[in-house]
């Protein structure tokens, strides 16, 4: 279960700049999942909340931002949003596309 190292990751990034700055606390922070990442939302969650607890920030809460799959499609030009990876243009039938979108972990 990666989602576990991630979120340790993330809390590591949290508590890091809870101390730079100087903060008292910090009470949420938000990431943003693509489709394609192969990180499992709720897994992460759960990592998360986990590790939390015991940590510098045990009221901190994770709010996941998910992004779609966007592509390009390079005859056309048209752009389209999916939720399931099917790269075809719906407006001209190429196949020929370009990811915009899917792949975030921010």
């Amino acid at each position: 279960m990666h989602e576990l190292g991630i979120a340790r990751s993330i809390l590591k990034t949290v508590t890091d700049e809870k101390s730079r700055l100087g903060l008292d606390d910090i009470v949420g922070v938000t990431v943003r999942i693509g489709a394609l990442s192969g990180v499992l939302p709720d897994a992460l969650e759960f990592g998360f909340d986990a590790l939390r607890k015991d940590s510098e920030v045990p009221d901190c809460k994770l709010y996941i931002e998910h992004v779609s799959i966007s592509y390009l499609c390079k005859s056309c030009g048209a752009t389209t949003t999916v939720d399931e990876a099917d790269f075809q243009c719906v407006s001209c039938g190429s196949a020929d596309t370009e990811m915009i979108n899917g792949f975030e972990l921010d």
